[in-house]
């Protein structure tokens, strides 16, 4: 029973203070893509570059869809802990929704048909640097 306890909070300190990942995954419809892409850009990408400049979060991407399926408008990041990401995400979104504006932001929404967010644990990565 103690080896069982030990094996679970080993495994629990890792999924602690293992970096996490988010995906985000928007289907656009075709015909919006172009636009729904501009205003990412414009108005999401600088805040999410922001808090990675700022040491909140390690990484943040957007994914251009090339082929394959429907989902056209995806970006991730990365942080240190899964609370820190889901800081860094709430405030990223927060302030990009205020720079646009209402409209703006309705008008997008309105490009995105679906979204589905997934949130991983960076279990191993390699980069040479």
């Amino acid at each position: 029973m103690k080896l069982l306890i030990t094996i679970f909070a080993f495994f629990l300190s890792i999924s602690l203070t293992a970096q996490s990942m988010m995906m985000n995954y928007n289907k656009v419809h075709l015909g919006d893509q172009t636009e729904a892409y501009e205003m990412f850009e414009e108005f999401f990408i600088p805040q999410y570059d922001a808090l990675v400049d700022e040491g909140k979060l390690i990484n943040f991407g957007m994914l251009g869809h090339g082929w394959g399926d429907e989902w056209n408008l995806n970006y991730f990041m990365t942080a240190k802990n899964q609370d820190e990401l889901i800081k860094a995400f709430g405030k990223g979104f927060s302030e990009a929704i205020k720079t646009m504006g209402p409209e703006k932001w309705k008008k997008m929404k309105g490009m995105i048909m679906e979204h589905k967010d997934n949130l991983y644990d960076v279990r191993h990565y390699h980069d040479k640097k």
